[in-house]
């Protein structure tokens, strides 16, 4: 197995030791929360955007600082149905689509400039949490481990990785099941895909796709690689009382809009709702993206961006207490995780 550590003197891994060594003793869950709440508030780093005489591509960068990102982008409609948005029940992969959560009518879309192969390297910048801290408890997105498939393990610098978007003609697009597998190994080193499925509106569920290769061909499998708006992966990740266990987690595109302000300039806003199966556990959260690319040209070799994933805690009618006894806006974000991000186009071919 190859070791993904990489380390850093930077204040944010200093704050993790220091966090981890007051959690001694305290049991895993109550380790994993400190540890997510004290994270600390870096400096967000300026990205340096074209100058323009238009005003949307500031409004951009201001929609993704702000701090206060609700679930819908009406910030006067705060009533969220969240029972509505929720998957129905842990066996859900067996049973019929009405228990699943309505997926976006569309899958999220790139600008043409983004199609090919890209060396992607995510860093940490901060985290936040709008509502308080007291709020923070591990049903939040993130705070556990692939809890959140858009950034499975917040606070860490991963080994960049390659990521693929596709182009079907009308359209760019993320390769889902080429990226977040590789996304996940990389965020998380002790996880190991074994198997994925991509669903789209017109074909439905794909057969699996794994790890052996078997079911990843075009002929047993030609809807893998299709713009998708579902995605489930099966894998292989340590738990606290099981050791290794396979596992499975079932991520569905809710909703997604895109706006370009400038030439080279884009952003990207989409939402999830996600089901850790094995743990009956489910995350809803928005993930927002800027991208730039530095230079004039349709095939650019390096973009650089922002990401920031808004993290969602919907109220529980049965817990009886802890988080309903808390006030807070469920309909607004209790935590937000800022990352930059770099892609440096792969001049060789990614297939596979």
């Amino acid at each position: 197995m190859r070791l993904r550590f990489q380390f850093s003197s930077s204040l944010h891994h200093l704050a993790f030791i220091l966090s981890l060594l007051v959690s001694i003793g305290k049991g895993f869950n109550e380790i994993r929360r400190n540890l997510i709440s004290q994270l600390p508030a870096l400096a967000l780093a300026p990205l340096s955007l074209p100058k323009t005489g238009q005003n949307s591509l500031s409004d951009i960068k201001a929609e993704l600082e702000k701090s206060q990102l609700y679930w819908t982008d009406n910030e006067d409609d705060k009533l969220v149905d969240w029972n509505r948005l929720r998957y129905g029940t842990s066996t859900l992969i067996e049973k019929s689509s009405n228990i699943l959560p309505e997926s976006a009518a569309f899958p999220s879309t790139y600008p043409k400039w983004l199609e090919g192969c890209w060396r992607t390297k995510y860093e940490y910048l901060k985290a936040s949490f709008p509502q308080g801290r007291n709020v923070i408890s591990v049903r939040v997105p993130g705070a556990g481990l692939a809890t959140c498939l858009a950034l499975p393990n917040v606070g860490y610098n991963p080994y960049p990785f390659v990521q693929k978007f596709l182009s079907n003609g009308a359209a760019v697009y993320e390769d889902v099941a080429y990226n977040i597998p590789r996304k996940m190994e990389a965020f998380w080193s002790d996880c190991k895909v074994i198997a994925v499925q991509t669903e789209t509106k017109k074909s439905g569920m794909s057969p699996k796709c794994c790890v052996s290769g078997v079911g990843c061909t075009k002929a047993e499998n030609p809807s893998l690689h299709l713009p998708s708006t579902r995605f489930v992966v099966d894998f292989e990740g340590p738990t606290r009382s099981a050791g290794r266990k396979l596992q499975s987690i079932d991520l569905t595109l809710m909703n997604a809009s895109s706006s370009r302000s400038v030439k080279g300039s884009f952003k990207l806003s989409k939402q999830y709702a996600q089901f850790n199966v094995q743990q009956d556990f489910q995350t809803f959260y928005k993930e927002t993206i800027i991208l730039k690319s530095t230079e004039v040209s349709d095939t650019p070799s390096r973009i650089e961006g922002l990401v920031k994933v808004s993290a969602f805690l919907p109220r529980s009618k049965t817990s009886g207490g802890g988080q309903s006894a808390i006030t807070y806006d469920d309909s607004r974000a209790v935590a937000l995780y800022d990352y930059s991000i770099e892609l440096t186009r792969e001049l060789k071919s990614c297939d596979g």
